[in-house]
C-alpha cells in the first residue's frame, strides 16, 4: 500500500506519463495513485527499433526479446484495460495532428488548450572510435507548421 498523503501531494488535474519501455514496470503503481487515469502508449514497427537499438550496439537478441516484451505488454494492456490508447508511431508520423487529437479525446483532454507539440530529430553521429552516438533535438511546433518537420 502506497503512503496515505502521497496522492494529496500531486496538486494537479491531469498528469501526462510518457510510458518507456522501463516504465512499464510502474504501470501499477500508477494505477493505484490514480485510478481514475487514462493512459497511452506508442508502438513502433519491430524493425525501426530492432535497427536504432543495434546501430547503438545493442545485442540483437536482447533487442528483440525487449521489444516482445514492451509491444506484447501494450497489447495485454488495451486488451483489458478500457482506460488504455494505443497509437502506432508510424501513424504518428504520417499525421502527428489527428493522432495527437484521437490521444486527446481518449484522454478526455480539451483540444483547444495545446497549439503544438514537442518532436524530436535524432541525427545519428560516429565519435572517433566509430561508435554510434545519437544527437537529439527538441522542438516546438505549432500545428500548423507540424507537416513541414
Amino acid at each position: 500500500m502506497l503512503h496515505e498523503g502521497f496522492v494529496d501531494a500531486w496538486q494537479c488535474d491531469r498528469l501526462l506519463v510518457k510510458v518507456l519501455d522501463y516504465n512499464l514496470a510502474f504501470i501499477p503503481i500508477l494505477e493505484e495513485l490514480f485510478p481514475n487515469a487514462r493512459f497511452g502508449g506508442v508502438i513502433r514497427h519491430p524493425v525501426g527499433v530492432c535497427e536504432g537499438h543495434i546501430a547503438r550496439g545493442a545485442n540483437i537478441m536482447r533487442t528483440v526479446e525487449l521489444y516482445n516484451y514492451v509491444a506484447g505488454s501494450l497489447k495485454d494492456l488495451r486488451a483489458r484495460k478500457p482506460n488504455w490508447h494505443v497509437v502506432r508511431f508510424e501513424d504518428f508520423l504520417k499525421d502527428p495532428v489527428m493522432e495527437m487529437h484521437s490521444i486527446f479525446e481518449a484522454c478526455d483532454l480539451d483540444q483547444t488548450s495545446i497549439k503544438g507539440l514537442f518532436l524530436q530529430d535524432k541525427k545519428r553521429i560516429r565519435d572517433d572510435s566509430g561508435a554510434v552516438l545519437v544527437e537529439k533535438v527538441d522542438r516546438f511546433l505549432r500545428f500548423e507548421d507540424v507537416h513541414r518537420h
